[in-house]
């Protein structure tokens, strides 16, 4: 038996290299999993531990190509029999971008009582949602496609105000807590300061 579990059918991938995963298991034992990706050689997939031979769990990594790719995945029972799973998925290279908040010490565990940070693209879809999405987390992550507008939108809280921003890409237009760029074909982590209002109490 072959039950794979990623990338599910026709999804579409932003992360390289990208991992496949699934179950295989066989009553006679399980001798290996091969993984294909466009037709190249087959690389043997890493078997997990498991109580019982017809489910054991495999993963491999592989590095697709933009545009739509072919995964072939084939598991071996001990006599050399196969079954064959064929998947389609499509590639988008995207690149990280980390929002980070640069903060009195004091507030460490709780960046939310400084400020937050908002993250807009054009178009909307090609910037993912910054996760996690949980209070107080920091820093926090979107995928993004490179070529596209980013802005950033720093908002202090009462006792606060936003400083300054580091760590942003070339050609990065900084309008004070405004910051817009386009995303480049590669990692972006940008900080944004904030400090406490000079004047105690004051928003």
């Amino acid at each position: 038996t072959l039950k794979l579990d990623t990338p599910t059918a026709g999804a579409v991938s932003n992360t390289s290299p990208l991992l496949v995963s699934g179950i295989a298991g066989d009553n006679s034992g399980l001798d290996r999993v091969e993984v294909s990706l466009n037709s190249a050689p087959p690389v043997s997939a890493t078997l997990g531990a498991s109580t019982k031979p017809t489910v054991v769990p495999f993963s491999a990594s592989v590095v697709p190509t933009e545009g739509s790719n072919s995964l072939t995945v084939t598991a071996y029972d001990l006599s050399g029999n196969s079954t064959t799973v064929i998947r389609s998925f499509t590639f988008t290279r995207r690149y990280a971008l980390t929002l980070s908040r640069s903060i009195p010490t004091a507030l460490t565990a709780t960046p939310d009582t400084a400020g937050n940070l908002a993250l807009a693209a054009a178009p909307s879809s090609a910037a993912s949602a910054l996760t996690p999405s949980a209070v107080n987390s920091d820093p926090k992550t979107s995928a993004v496609l490179p070529g596209k507008a980013v802005k950033l939108t720093a908002t202090p809280k009462k006792g606060f105000v936003f400083s300054h921003w580091s760590g942003a890409p070339g050609g990065a237009v900084d309008q004070g807590n405004v910051l817009t760029f386009t995303m480049p074909a590669a990692d972006v982590a940008v900080t944004a300061a904030f400090v406490e209002h000079p004047i105690s109490g004051s928003a």
